[in-house]
């Protein structure tokens, strides 16, 4: 009898504790592309991908398109080439935590092996996502596209 109440006793803790962590929902969950920055609109591709705990984020950086490869074959790509694909593109991708509105990336892993840890200012508003520097006072703006 006690084994049976036991094993009761812990699978209501088990769904309390599973409640309490699917009520508690990112506002940030889906998918987001950049729309705009301080520098005006953009259309370069871009995505950022936001699950319960983690994030990934890539784009294109700069105002022109990324130049393809000459050659489709890995093995024939100059160091020219990679240079600027390398110069053109950004990613990196972690764990995230929300306190208020305020963000923090926690870097796992990025296209540069310096990238620091983010601590943003962000908000909501319908499918707009504003995300906010406080040191450089950038601004990046981004509609939910999931």
């Amino acid at each position: 009898m006690k084994r049976i109440a036991l094993l009761l006793t812990c699978l209501t803790l088990g769904s309390i504790h599973v409640s309490a962590q699917a009520g508690s929902k990112s506002p940030l969950l889906g998918a987001w592309k950049v729309v705009e920055t301080q520098a005006g609109p953009v259309t370069q591709p871009s995505l950022y991908v936001f699950t319960a705990r983690h994030f990934s984020r890539m784009n294109t950086v700069g105002e022109k398109p990324r130049a393809k490869f000459k050659d489709s074959d890995p093995a024939k790509t100059t160091s020219q080439e990679k240079i600027a694909a390398y110069d053109t593109f950004g990613a990196n991708t972690g764990t995230y935590e929300i306190s208020g509105s305020t963000i923090v990336f926690k870097i796992l892993l990025a296209k540069s092996p310096n990238r620091p840890d983010d601590k943003l200012q962000f908000r909501i508003d319908g499918n707009t996502l504003t995300i906010t520097n406080p040191e450089t006072k950038a601004v990046t703006k981004l509609t939910r596209v999931e």
